[in-house]
């Protein structure tokens, strides 16, 4: 596999062909169903590539994915496939299978999602959150929202960037108004959220939720150096505030507290100070 890394392409014709050839020769005899299956599909496609002798889609797939990135995922009910160069490709003839992600993908899907705006949005007393955002997927993407999530992402999550959600854990509800269109240089999907901001004391992490191949990813929106909206008041009755900033992590949080503290009646402000003194 080191002889189809990102200086594949860079060698003569002539040499990628020969590649190609030992590389079949190898496959055909030691590259089972089974290790073909347990493959990540980066290297199972470029594999595949490989021993049909598709030199000219292996090239592309190794110096697109070294200039641009890893292709958005095609996602077609419970199945995700990376669309790289040969994929339904009568001429490569390699069947859906060597492009079919398996593997667990946090990564790729961090990788590929990126904030391209927030703003407030304000109609009286109702304030919301519009966000802009692309994220590495196509196809059928009814699944992906974006929602408002209490605590800290696992530190498990810190390398990928994302995280695979466990069957068993408490993911927020997603309320507000949510469009999807495809980008249109045909990377990904365009994915535009107006989430209400309810005027409690909470602090929340943006984050993406969507399904790829049968399974919910959680991935927390970085800002990347994004502008952010200015801190806004809002609310009559009982004010409050509400903040957009990155985390130490640059993970977009959003900060809601009341403007001002409520005033404590006799057996508050005693409650208080007897806690005060207790920690003294």
């Amino acid at each position: 596999s080191k002889l189809l890394l990102e200086d594949f392409p860079a060698l003569p014709v002539e040499t990628r062909r020969q590649i190609c050839e030992g590389l079949a020769v190898l496959l055909e005899a030691y590259f089972t169903d089974g290790l073909r299956d347990a493959t990540g599909v980066k290297r199972r496609v470029r594999f595949g590539l490989a021993q049909r002798g598709a030199v000219d889609e292996l090239t592309r797939a190794i110096a697109d994915e070294t200039e641009h990135g890893a292709p958005p995922f095609l996602l077609e009910g419970d199945r995700a496939f990376a669309p790289y160069p040969g994929f339904r490709d009568a001429g490569v003839g390699l069947d859906d299978h060597w492009y079919e992600a398996r593997e667990t993908v946090a990564g790729r899907l961090a990788a590929g999602t990126k904030l391209e705006s927030a703003a407030w949005e304000q109609n009286g007393e109702d304030l919301g959150l519009a966000l802009k955002l692309r994220i590495g997927v196509t196809g059928d993407t009814s699944s992906a929202v974006v929602a408002l999530a209490q605590g800290a992402m696992p530190k498990t999550a810190d390398k990928a960037g994302a995280r695979k959600l466990p069957k068993d854990a408490l993911r927020p509800k997603a309320v507000g108004e949510f469009t999807r269109e495809p980008a249109e240089d045909g990377e990904g999907t365009l994915l535009s959220a107006r989430i209400p901001v309810e005027p409690v004391r909470a602090k929340r992490g943006v984050r993406v939720y969507v399904d790829v191949a049968g399974t919910t990813y959680e991935i927390p929106v970085r800002t990347e150096g994004l502008p952010m909206p200015l801190a806004r008041r809002w609310g009559r009755t009982i004010p409050h505030r509400v903040a957009a900033s990155p985390n130490p992590k640059g993970r977009l949080v959003i900060t809601t507290a009341p403007l001002w503290e409520p005033k404590l009646g006799v057996g508050a402000r005693l409650r208080r100070t007897l806690s005060r003194s207790k920690r003294k």
